[in-house]
């Protein structure tokens, strides 16, 4: 059974409800674990004190799990920053600002690409890729941004489907017939190629042919 913690109900919800009691509003991903074969003791033997505090122990509860968990390509993962996706007019600001020049870094050690792949994926050169990524206090441009954000979504929405980030990036990358025998990534580059990626995903969840 697949558990997302701090979501569902009965004893987890509990688990969730004191996290939140001591520590009150966080941000939407504050634990994007998913977890197998989980139970509320093996949950409650991650929970340590620290001065007073109730806390989870993230890293102690990823190598409890293992190999039965995974850590979920989530947005933040993805980018390396919050995104508040929750929130559109946040989002909106967020992208006009400029996502931090380190989500270049963050989405290719994720999506697993190479600077190459990442740059065509971009369409932005590979010296200007370099330049961006060595500018650690910089923001990037809104364009960018906004490329990189509806890329990164699409890689979340793949593992949504297919409940796995190792599952969903093999998708990605390999030849799909609902895409005439095409490769997903080589589509992501445009948008009217990304939102044929994201219609094929959404067929799919639902059950139509793939």
């Amino acid at each position: 059974m697949r558990i997302k913690v701090g979501v569902l109900a009965n004893d987890i919800r509990i688990l969730h409800n004191v996290y939140y009691t001591n520590f009150g509003d966080l941000e939407d991903d504050w634990l994007t674990f998913i977890v197998d074969r989980c139970t509320f003791t093996s949950l409650l033997e991650t929970i340590v004190l620290s001065n007073g505090s109730l806390r989870l122990n993230i890293s102690q509860m990823a190598s409890m799990l293992s190999p039965y968990d995974e850590i979920r390509m989530s947005l933040k993962i993805l980018l390396g920053t919050h995104v508040p996706e929750n929130r559109p007019l946040a989002l909106l600001d967020l992208i006009e600002a400029g996502l931090p020049a380190e989500s270049l870094s963050a989405f290719k050690n994720a999506a697993g690409m190479s600077d190459e792949e990442v740059a065509q994926l971009l369409n932005i050169g590979g010296r200007t890729l370099t330049r961006m990524r060595g500018a650690s206090n910089e923001r990037l441009p809104a364009d960018l941004s906004d490329r990189l954000f509806a890329v990164a979504s699409l890689y979340r929405l793949a593992e949504d489907v297919f409940g796995e980030s190792k599952t969903a990036i093999g998708w990605i990358n390999e030849k799909q017939f609902g895409l005439g025998q095409r490769v997903p990534r080589d589509l992501l580059a445009s948008e009217f190629g990304r939102h044929q990626v994201r219609a094929l995903l959404e067929r799919i969840e639902y059950g139509q042919l793939a």
